[in-house]
């Protein structure tokens, strides 16, 4: 099992004990820190992984701003995984059953990982101009979201800030 996907699994069971984790697994503070941006790059792959790159961008960027994230370097209010696990946070609906569109042995596409490292340089600023939700355009449009004109577009997904959150 890679570094990352360790630092992911102790995530997953304890936040608290995460970077302890890390700590104590690469031995110096350095290596910790890298695991654990590394984690946070493997998770936020794990959720654009089927997105086009622009859309992969701002899928990583609705996960920053629900997280109250600033970049280069990563900064959030709410570590990352909390975020994406929230109860219904991520994922679809379909049929009456909820699937997470995360797990911690998800697969990442390489060109993808890249592109949120990028995110996380702070080589890409936020082209959904804070967005906080974002769904499948042509499959359903939720109730929170705002009139058509309000939202961007990116790959298959329509990306805004929910009524509920102006």
């Amino acid at each position: 099992m890679r570094p990352a996907a360790l630092v992911l699994a102790a995530v997953a069971l304890c936040p608290q004990l995460a970077a302890a984790f890390a700590l104590d697994t690469f031995g110096n503070t350095s290596d910790a820190l890298a695991a654990l941006r590394e984690a946070d790059t493997h998770l936020l792959a794990q959720l654009a992984t089927a997105e086009d790159p622009r859309a992969a961008v701002a899928v990583t960027w609705v996960v920053l701003n629900r997280a109250g994230c600033r970049v280069a370097p990563l900064r959030c209010r709410v570590p990352l995984l909390q975020e994406v696990t929230r109860p219904r946070a991520f994922g679809t609906f379909l049929r009456g059953r909820w699937s997470p569109a995360w797990w911690p042995d998800g697969e990442v596409a390489p060109h993808v990982a890249m592109q949120v490292r990028a995110v996380l340089l702070g080589a890409f600023p936020d082209p959904t101009e804070g967005a906080l939700c974002f769904h499948r355009v042509g499959t359903w449009v939720p109730p929170w979201a705002p009139p058509v004109r309000e939202w961007r577009l990116f790959g298959a997904h329509a990306f805004y800030r929910s009524r509920r959150a102006k």
